[in-house]
């Protein structure tokens, strides 16, 4: 009889070139350990998605909802299973591999914190295909794997997004990837022992979904908007810079790309400016700090020596903080 099957996807830090990758450009990505997301999978007569309870629609009051919705959207996980095993048929037919298994019945839960830009919605997704693929002994190349999870949410759920979140969470670790015209993918795995310490801060009260940030920019890039070129192309150099140090053994010298980052996606949009304060009070400390995805959680650098100052004033200020730990390969 088959198992209870039960798989994990981690949450990314966004280090460089986010959100270049939307647009065809290079990005630097880093999953980390502190945080994710789990799917399991049942053996059961009929096909089954549970909802967890946090999802089910019953609440207290007028008020309990507002803040639901507010604290997690409109839309919960069970659209991304739904969303998620229709592309993967499609898959199937598409290769002249149908995709069959066994009834089952899939539940799952996260611990990463709901739209504040790590990806949460992605690693969902990616856990939720490692426990499909391993209940139906069914075998999809990694960069497979990174294309239904990126068009599950881009063409069936309509979420704008690059492949920067999918191959970091499908390929783990430290990754370097780059987009060409033509949207070939090209992923490079980084020795992430090379990297400077890093800490991450959260802000889950200024919470807003990537669509937020990701549309505008699509829209004005859609348009020639030269300034929005000219950023990304700016955005796109840092990363082969940033990757270019690691593989240099230099990874100590971040810092100030990390805050050139920063400094260039200001200038591309009006900011959040909970979310931007941010990363101004972490530069303040004494570090060099941007957004870790679409706004809610920042990453950034410091001398060993300064990481309790820069915490504790971050921490000061009520955001959630924490030195991530990165997740390996596990392949």
């Amino acid at each position: 009889m088959a198992e209870k099957i039960t798989k994990r996807a981690y949450a990314r830090l966004g280090l460089m070139g986010n959100p270049g990758d939307a647009f065809g450009g290079a990005a630097l990505s880093l999953t980390i350990k502190n945080l994710w997301a789990e799917v399991t999978l049942e053996p059961s007569s009929r096909l089954i998605i549970s909802e967890p309870e946090i999802e089910i629609p019953d609440w207290a009051s007028l008020d309990d909802f507002q803040k639901h919705i507010r604290d997690r959207g409109y839309y919960g996980g069970r659209r991304l299973m739904i969303a998620l095993l229709e592309r993967l048929m499609a898959y199937g037919k598409k290769t002249h591999r149908p995709f069959e298994c066994p009834n089952f019945t899939l539940s799952w839960k996260s611990i990463i914190p709901n739209r504040v830009g790590l990806a949460g919605s992605s690693a969902l997704l990616t856990a939720a295909l490692r426990t499909l693929i391993t209940h139906a002994h069914y075998e999809i190349p990694l960069l497979d794997q990174v294309d239904i999870i990126w068009k599950t949410e881009k063409e069936n759920l309509g979420i704008p997004s690059g492949p920067q979140d999918r191959v970091a969470q499908v390929f783990e670790g430290l990754i370097f990837l780059r987009q060409t015209k033509e949207g070939e993918l090209q992923v490079e795995e980084l020795d992430y022992k090379t990297l400077p310490p890093l800490f991450v801060a959260i802000n889950e009260i200024t919470n807003e979904g990537t669509e937020i940030y990701h549309s505008n920019l699509r829209e004005r890039y859609l348009e020639g908007d030269p300034v929005v070129q000219e950023g990304l192309r700016q955005l796109n150099d840092l990363a082969i810079e940033a990757r270019g140090l690691i593989n240099a053994h230099r990874g100590a010298e971040l810092g100030p790309l990390i805050d050139r980052n920063f400094n260039i996606r200001q200038s591309l949009v009006r900011l959040n400016p909970s979310q931007e304060k941010m990363v101004l009070e972490a530069r303040a400390a004494g570090a060099a700090a941007k957004f870790a995805g679409s706004g809610g959680a920042i990453v950034g650098t410091c001398p060993a020596d300064k990481m309790e100052a820069v915490l504790s004033h971050l921490k000061s200020q009520g955001y959630q903080t924490f030195l991530p730990q990165v997740r390996e390969p596990h392949r």
